[in-house]
């Protein structure tokens, strides 16, 4: 059974680049996408626009979004990949996450631009409301991410997932259990990162600290052996670590290091100022890793 992907496009070359890394993920599992671009009119609401000027604004935003729509649409089947396109008016944060669920899309992909953490607090962003809205599993696809045609394309999709025991690891699991289908095409490494200033490790002496650390390391071990046995029975390729550092600055070395293709993280459910002040794995990997990141809600 395909997975039912929303594809998000606004023309620009990083739409266009997540387009082409869809393309490459249909060839390793069963995708089933809905290419979407939003005309946003928003923001001439406030400049005293004639009416009439307004008709003839939309009528051009429409027609420039049918010729995007068209472009894009052509390059996939060209590539093998057909697809339904779908031309919605609004904000486009907001019409994304409405069109996600009533498309009944089991995922949403839409790149992202490279904006700080600031630049995203104070101007705001599409893909950032779009994580922290939506209720389907997002894929943010990086400028800097790797491409899976850097790759034997018979080589599995190699997914980092970070996991700590929490509900937001868990519904990791889950949202990889209603793929099943796709198992064959994917392998799977479960990390857990120990983060010695959390556990107040710092302060132990030397015997005392070793002797906790090496306590939270058969815990995790545990832990991401429940895990990889739930997923082995659905088919998937299971690989498990555990880690000692930062959680987040761990998670986006090791993508970089052993070449992973996708992270994925659990969303706690933080609002984004709170996410950026107090502190969000999902937040820290979504904004600081190179690769492309897969956050489940």
């Amino acid at each position: 059974m395909a997975i039912r992907t929303l594809v998000c496009t606004d023309g620009s070359q990083p739409s266009a680049r997540t387009l082409d890394y869809v393309i490459q993920l249909g060839k390793r599992i069963p995708l089933e996408p809905v290419l979407v671009h939003v005309i946003d009119l928003k923001k001439l609401e406030y400049r005293m626009i004639a009416d009439m000027y307004l008709d003839i604004i939309r009528e051009q935003a429409r027609r420039a979004g049918e010729l995007v729509l068209e472009r894009e649409a052509a390059r996939a089947r060209e590539a093998g990949v057909d697809l339904e396109t779908r031309l919605l008016e609004g904000s486009p944060g907001q019409v994304i996450c409405r069109a996600a669920e009533e498309l009944g899309a089991a995922l949403v992909v839409l790149g992202r631009r490279g904006h700080s953490d600031m630049q995203d607090l104070l101007f705001g962003s599409i893909s950032s409301h779009v994580v922290h809205h939506t209720d389907r599993p997002a894929l943010v696809v990086k400028r800097t991410g790797r491409f899976l045609e850097e790759a034997p394309e018979r080589r599995p999709i190699r997914c980092l997932l970070g996991m700590d025991g929490s509900d937001a690891s868990e519904r990791c699991l889950d949202a990889l259990a209603t793929i099943k289908e796709a198992a064959g095409g994917i392998h799977v490494t479960l990390i857990h990162v120990i983060n010695p200033k959390v556990h107040g490790l710092q302060e132990l002496p030397a015997k005392a600290r070793y002797e906790a650390l090496s306590k939270l390391f058969a815990q995790g071990e545990e832990l991401l052996e429940r895990g990889a046995e739930r997923l082995r029975k659905l088919g998937f390729q299971v690989a498990t670590r555990v880690e000692e550092g930062a959680v987040g600055k761990t998670l986006c070395r090791i993508y970089e290091e052993d070449e992973h293709d996708i992270v994925m993280v659990g969303r706690r459910g933080l609002k984004e100022a709170s996410e950026m002040f107090v502190g969000s794995v999902s937040h820290h990997v979504m904004h600081h890793c190179a690769g492309h990141v897969l956050i489940v809600p």
